[in-house]
């Protein structure tokens, strides 16, 4: 099929080819597991009464993308997946975040139809977007936001119903909020600062001094550099309504958010502690954290279209910019794998397809 200028305007395939490109991996580990494929088979690609098969015109890389490679995801409540495979069928296609076309629907599907430009977030143990096509549920899915590409929106899924979930469905965030979010120049804190804004919060963004103006820009009111200070010690006292934090604070993080909450203030993080057995000790101390803090929360993302839409229309308001940090070939997806690995990043890493 010959290039054209604009993506959005290349024909739909009609029938989906016996093969596909695709990156997958066969059994959990580092990135030497993932696997670059032009002649991946097709077969498994037969929606189900409400999924549809998406061309995936583009996806993202998010550190929970590492942390499925690895086997090792996780959930509320002490309870972990490490390295099962009971939940994952072999082999994987990573990557949770999908913008595309849609190219085939279930026969109960009513949502969308064929030709359809969507965007949305797959399920953990199902993933698929780091290839040319996939399956998915349509109510996972939303309608793409008018006023981006496909590589913007494909930007977004999980770093923004993340922050959306977090900040509002979990903290209740309502104008005139004071929230401190921590990991502010990251994907998803990058999300949280435009939300909560959006929302008419005041933000203060702890990061590192270079991101400064990156992170005022998106809406920060205040900002500290985590390596100069801590945030625990300098706002003490301050009374913020929500911490929200996106990268993982230190031991202690239930004590060291109290100090800056106020006495009803709500802790939110999206990165729990190191692994622990599920002892009567470890479920004590969960207890403990609930008492030092009652309004704490350690959420899992949950791919929702509803939430979605949502999201879009705070896009199409001009609410949230996607910001790009680099732009890989799926051939190179091993490579943004690599960056993702090494964190302190800034915006998203896309793989882009079309």
């Amino acid at each position: 099929m010959a290039d054209v200028e604009n993506p959005n305007e290349r024909l739909i395939i009609d029938d989906i080819p016996a093969t596909m490109k695709a990156v997958w991996f066969e059994s959990f580990g580092d990135t030497n597991q993932l696997n670059y494929d032009t002649q991946f088979p097709t077969f498994h690609l037969r929606p189900n009464e409400t999924e549809v098969v998406v061309q995936v015109y583009a996806t993202s890389i998010n550190p929970v993308d590492w942390k499925l490679l690895l086997g090792y995801l996780q959930v509320p409540c002490y309870i972990r997946l490490l390295k099962s495979r009971l939940r994952f069928k072999f082999p994987f296609i990573p990557c949770f975040d999908v913008s595309g076309v849609v190219v085939k629907v279930g026969e109960n599907c009513t949502k969308f139809n064929v030709g359809d430009e969507v965007y949305g977030m797959a399920k953990h143990n199902k993933c698929g977007a780091a290839a040319e096509y996939m399956v998915i549920d349509e109510n996972l899915l939303a309608s793409k936001p008018n006023n981006l590409t496909h590589k913007e929106a494909a930007s977004l899924p999980l770093t923004a119903l993340t922050s959306y979930q977090g900040l509002v469905k979990y903290g209740k965030i309502k104008p005139g909020d004071r929230i401190l979010i921590i990991g502010a120049s990251g994907g998803t804190g990058t999300m949280a600062i435009q939300i909560a804004k959006h929302f008419g919060c005041l933000i203060t963004a702890v990061c590192s001094k270079e991101n400064f103006d990156y992170v005022r820009g998106l809406g920060a009111d205040e900002v500290l550099d985590y390596k100069e200070k801590n945030w625990w010690d300098e706002f003490d006292g301050y009374d913020f309504d929500l911490v929200f934090d996106c990268i993982g604070i230190p031991e202690n993080a239930q004590q060291k958010a109290r100090r800056v909450l106020k006495l009803n203030g709500d802790f939110v993080t999206i990165v729990g502690d190191k692994p622990r057995p599920l002892t009567t000790s470890n479920l004590l101390k969960y207890g403990w954290d609930k008492m030092i803090i009652p309004h704490y929360y350690h959420i899992t993302t949950e791919a929702n279209g509803e939430d979605l839409d949502i999201i879009t229309d705070i896009v199409e308001a001009g609410g949230i910019i996607p910001h790009i940090s680099e732009e890989f070939p799926l051939s190179r997806t091993k490579d943004a794998f690599e960056k993702i690995k090494r964190g302190h990043q800034r915006g998203k890493n896309i793989i882009v397809l079309v």
